[in-house]
This record gives C-alpha cells, structure tokens and sequence, in this order.
C-alpha cells in the first residue's frame, strides 16, 4: 500500500509538472507573439495618427476657402443674375458638395473611432527582458502606468 502512495504522489507531482511547463510554454508563446504583433500595432498606431492629421487637414482647409471664398450677399447677388439653366447648374453642384460633405464626416467619424479603439486597447503586454534557462509560471503584473 505504502508503494502505492509513492506512485500516486509520483503522478500528482507529474501533473503538476506538466501544468507548471503547459504555464511556462504558453506564456513563452504570449510573449513570443506579443513581440511578433508590436510592429504591426506601432503601423497601425501610427496609420490612424496619420488619417486623423490629414483629416484635420482637409477640414481646416475647407474652413479656410469658406471663410476666404465669397459672403453669402455676393452669392445671391450672383444667383439674382443667373438665367434657370445656370440655376440648375449651381443646385447639382451643391448636390455633389453636399455628398462630398457627407462622405468626408463619415470617413472622418471612421477614423475617429478606430483611433479610440486603439487607444483604448492600450498595451496590453509589456516586453519581458530576455532570460535563459527555464522560467517561472508567473502571474501578469498590472502596473499603474497610464494607457496610451
């Protein structure tokens, strides 16, 4: 009997075992794929910094060409002028402006929110230095730094 329990502590200490090592690999695999993926994140980061500067771009400079274009007296003393073929002409324009303006708000209410949800994904691994030999099941450490 006593033989017994020797080989049954043997199989308990196995299976630990094996959970600590499935702990240790996994986490390797985590940390492995975490540096793999950073490139991406810091493109991806900065692709959206990038859309959301040039949509800040576009709009300031719709802004400027509306504040230097003419007063709105100047265009309906222009309209008054104009004959109905000429008037049919300024409503399809306004038509595609207005269809213009609608897509530039969506694309920039796109890019908004994909920069929000990178920002609000944060970091979620931080980089671990590189050590030899076998590691430590260890638990993930939260740190008080604040989220990008």
């Amino acid at each position: 009997m006593d033989q017994f329990g020797n080989e049954l502590k043997k199989f308990i200490k196995a299976g630990m075992g094996a959970v600590a090592s499935g702990l240790e690999k996994g986490q390797e695999a985590i940390e492995n794929l975490a540096q793999k993926g950073e490139p991406l994140y810091q493109q991806a980061k900065s692709a959206v910094t990038d859309a959301a500067g040039k949509v800040a771009q576009a709009v300031n400079d719709g802004i400027q060409s509306i504040r230097n274009g003419p007063t709105a007296e100047e265009v309906i003393d222009a309209l008054r002028a104009m004959g109905r073929e000429e008037w049919d002409r300024v409503r399809a324009a306004l038509d595609e402006f207005e269809a213009q303006a609608d897509e530039a708000a969506k694309a920039a209410e796109e890019a908004a929110s994909a920069a929000q949800q990178i920002m609000d994904a944060g970091e979620p691994f931080e980089e671990a230095p590189a050590e030899e030999g076998p590691k430590a099941a260890e638990e993930p450490k939260e740190t008080d730094e604040p989220k990008e």
